[in-house]
């Protein structure tokens, strides 16, 4: 019973990224937002993570959790810079 819950809770978020991709490709301004408010939870769980992997000393782990986390910044500054603001038709955030 919990593997179907937990199943039935990756495909809604399967639908939701789905929901994104294709708000991404109509340049819509909502997807970019929802994209930057999951990234921002990812940034903040990965950091989370990282002392996690510092207490334990795993390097390799550290590592690959550091590079993951400087793509997901990376791409947090991308969805703020200006031109792309305007390509989705931001007016304020």
């Amino acid at each position: 019973m919990g593997g179907a819950f937990i199943g039935a809770i990756f495909l809604v978020l399967a639908l939701l990224e789905l929901a994104i991709g294709i708000g991404f490709i109509k340049l819509q301004n909502w997807a970019r937002i929802v994209a930057i408010v999951f990234t921002g939870i990812a940034v903040l769980f990965g950091a989370l993570g990282m002392f996690s992997l510092l207490l334990h000393v795993m390097v390799f782990a550290m590592m690959f959790r550091l590079i993951l986390l400087a793509v997901q910044v990376w791409i947090l500054v991308y969805l703020f810079k200006p031109h792309v603001k305007q390509a989705f038709g931001a007016t304020g955030f």
